[in-house]
């Protein structure tokens, strides 16, 4: 389904029960919350929408991404509306690979914990001092 322009903001909440927000430059830049954010997910949440909180940035765990938001000022948020590429990728994996190998950041390492039985890994290839040998 094609977007289409909505007439007005009311409109827009009548029309749908599900808000998908990305958070990097939508939610907060840097370490700060965008001004008037807080308020309006208090908004959605009071008008009883369901929402999710999207981040390709896969550094952090659901856990640890709701806590942020909280952080920054938003309420109530649970790890079961943060959808990032780390926990896709262990939920993906999920009763698909018998063993995996993982290179990246603890965000990825939490959520294989979580989904993945057999799993290894290091965060990086590189290390400062040259390539990294064992796990990390």
């Amino acid at each position: 389904m094609a977007s289409k322009e909505l007439q007005s903001g009311s409109e827009l909440l009548d029309q749908f029960s599900t808000f998908l927000l990305d958070c990097d430059g939508v939610l907060w830049a840097g370490e700060d919350v965008i001004e008037g954010i807080p308020e309006a997910i208090a908004r959605l949440r009071s008008l009883g929408k369901k929402l999710y909180f999207l981040t390709n940035n896969s550094t952090k765990s659901r856990d640890q991404y709701a806590a942020k938001i909280r952080k920054l000022g938003i309420e109530g948020t649970t790890k079961d509306e943060i959808v990032g590429t780390a926990y896709a990728t262990a939920k993906y994996l999920h009763g698909k690979a018998k063993k995996v190998y993982m290179i990246g950041e603890d965000g990825l390492k939490m959520e294989l914990e979580a989904q993945v039985s057999a799993w290894e890994g290091q965060k990086s290839l590189y290390d400062r001092g040259g390539w990294v040998e064992d796990g990390a």
